[in-house]
This record gives structure tokens, C-alpha cells and sequence, in this order.
């Protein structure tokens, strides 16, 4: 798939708000959004993503800290077989991205946030 389909699947989309100075916005994607808009410069994606997507990307398994969850909400878990949104008040699975699917994500946000 292209970016652009991928984004488009999840309904995913960046926009600037520049109603105090210009700031970037990551929308759509449903659990994604949220995690995004936390990881919303490039040296965080650069330094705390896309290590470990590629990690999984290059075939390694464990050990490594596979946690990017940064809120109450969610819990955030990547694998082999991809990046799994776990609620925090059920346990419940509510949302996994295959890694491909949510490394082209992660680049075009980086992408994004590059050029704004």
C-alpha cells in the first residue's frame, strides 16, 4: 500500500494550527491519535519509535522494551506482529497496526513534522 492509502485506511490526517504560533496536529487513527500527538517531534520519533519498530521490522525478537505507552488510557505494545492498543480499564485489545502499516505512519508524521 502507499502512504497514502495507509493513511487513508485509518483516516488519518496532519494539519498546523496557527492560532498560538504553529502547531502540529495528528488526527484520525483512532487509538493512534492520542500517542501521536505525544511523540510529536522528530528526534522523539527518531530516537523513541523507530528504533523499536525496525528492531521488529529486522526480525529480532525479544528482549527489548517493547512499551510506548504514554497515557492512562492505553496500554501500547509492539511485536512481531504488530503495534497492539490495549485499554487500560478492560484489558481488551481495541486496536492493532501491522508494524509496516504503522512504520509508514510513523514516517509520514516524521515527514510532517519536518516540513511544517
Amino acid at each position: 500500500m502507499t502512504t497514502k492509502e495507509v493513511l487513508d485506511f485509518y483516516n488519518i490526517s496532519f494539519y498546523v494550527s496557527t492560532q498560538v504560533g504553529k502547531t502540529p496536529y495528528f488526527l484520525g487513527g483512532d487509538e493512534m491519535e492520542e500517542l501521536f500527538l505525544f511523540f510529536r517531534t522528530v528526534d522523539d520519533i527518531d530516537e523513541e519509535v523507530l528504533p523499536l519498530i525496525d528492531h521488529y521490522l529486522n526480525g529480532n525478537p525479544f528482549p527489548v522494551d517493547n512499551d510506548l505507552t504514554v497515557t492512562t488510557r492505553e496500554r501500547v505494545e509492539v511485536t512481531l506482529a504488530g503495534v497492539t492498543f490495549i485499554s487500560m480499564h478492560t484489558g481488551n485489545m481495541d486496536m492493532m497496526v501491522p508494524l509496516q502499516h504503522f512504520k509508514t505512519i510513523v514516517l509520514a508524521w516524521r515527514n510532517f513534522l519536518s516540513n511544517y
